[in-house]
């Protein structure tokens, strides 16, 4: 469900971004870039959060950092998300987890180590409603010590059911 690219689709359109950062490693280097958790909302308010996660396409930016480079300054890094040029999501790193300790989770839950995988933060406060999509996001992460920034934009558009069918019903 990971892509780069600039369109995903979604399942209906009840489904939200949500702008994060994302830890990978890669040459025995961890590196930090830019993501967005697409999840379902009619399904996660069903208690169904992690089924409302696998639902719908992670999109993540095509440049990273180096951990080590912005480790000394983390928190004040900054995350942002726009839909159709409103901001919906604004805040520094401060107020998500740290890398070590989000690895550390990370490992403890499935008892691996860095490798082979990408891991992504948890999101910040939304600020604002979503529209329905057809919709337009740009996300960023912005290192202002170093004055320069990660963008990803994308466009996400709902597939049309074939047939109303209610949430939890069987096939």
């Amino acid at each position: 469900l990971l892509t780069q690219g600039n369109e995903v689709a979604v399942f209906g359109d009840e489904t939200t971004p949500e702008v994060e950062y994302v830890l990978f490693t890669w040459r025995n280097d961890l590196y930090v870039t830019l993501g967005n958790d697409q999840c379902d909302i009619a399904v996660e308010a069903h208690g169904w959060s992690e089924r409302s996660k696998n639902l719908c396409q992670k999109t993540v930016a095509r440049q990273a950092w180096p951990v080590v480079d912005v480790l000394p300054h983390w928190d004040v890094l900054e995350l942002t998300l726009t839909c159709n040029g409103q901001l919906l999501q604004e805040d520094m790193l401060s107020a998500l987890i740290e890398p070590r300790t989000l690895l550390e989770k990370v490992s403890a839950a499935d008892g691996l180590k860095n490798g082979g995988r990408m891991v992504f933060s948890g999101t910040i406060a939304t600020k604002g409603q979503l529209p329905k999509p057809p919709y337009n996001v740009a996300m960023l992460i912005r290192d202002p010590v170093r004055d320069r920034e990660i963008a990803h934009a994308f466009r996400v558009t709902a597939l049309t059911a074939l047939h109303a069918q209610p949430l939890g019903s069987p096939d």
